[in-house]
Parts: structure tokens; C-alpha cells; sequence
């Protein structure tokens, strides 16, 4: 009995001593900026069509748009390797921010899979 109330009262301790996180652990939400992935269409290259918003609260401001970015160049890869060409001008594109019907249209779009 005695084991498991120094058990208890040890990790009650090991919590105590943790403590709250550290302030620059925390995210506040205003500098957490999402990143939107958009993809254009073979019968209308000025579409924006939303794929996924990246919008991970984290403490590095690029992480959103780093992974937005790695997303689309996997499906660019992808879309190559499954029968598209460059030449359609179709793909898979990033930009800082939410969902805006209104934008850039994008003509070169970036493709690779991951290497060791």
C-alpha cells in the first residue's frame, strides 16, 4: 500500500514541479497564419477551386505555408504521373491566407515527391 501512495503522490509531484507551459510555448492566434490550397480546372485554368486550408496553431508562423507547399507539389507530382502534362496548365497552388474567390491566376506549378 505503501508503493502506491508514494506512486500517487509522486506524480502529483512530477505535475506540480512541470508547472503551466512556458508563455512562448503558447500560440496566440493572431500570429497563427492560414494557408489555402487551390487548384485550377481543365475547363476553366482562371477557377480557384479550394482543396484545404492549413491553419495549425503554431509557434512557427511558416509552418502553415510550408506544408500547404509540400502538399501541392505531392499532387502536382502526382497529377504528372498519373496522365496530366505541364502542358494543360492544370495544378495545385498555395497562398498565404484564407479561401478568396478572387486572386492570381497560376500557370507554373511546382512538382516533387519526397526524397531521402
Amino acid at each position: 500500500m505503501s508503493a502506491r501512495i508514494a506512486f500517487v503522490f509522486g506524480a502529483a509531484g512530477l505535475l506540480l514541479a512541470c508547472g503551466q507551459p512556458e508563455e512562448s510555448m503558447s500560440v496566440e492566434p493572431e500570429t497563427v497564419e492560414a494557408a489555402t490550397l487551390y487548384r485550377n480546372s481543365t475547363l476553366d485554368a482562371a477557377l480557384r477551386i479550394h482543396w484545404a486550408t492549413f491553419d495549425a496553431s503554431e509557434p512557427d508562423a511558416s509552418y502553415n505555408i510550408r506544408n500547404c507547399q509540400m502538399a501541392a507539389r505531392l499532387l502536382n507530382a502526382n497529377y504528372l504521373e498519373t496522365g496530366g502534362s505541364e502542358d494543360d496548365g492544370v495544378g495545385f497552388w498555395c497562398e498565404p491566407g484564407t479561401f478568396t474567390p478572387d486572386g492570381p491566376q497560376h500557370s507554373n506549378f511546382d512538382a516533387e515527391y519526397p526524397t531521402r
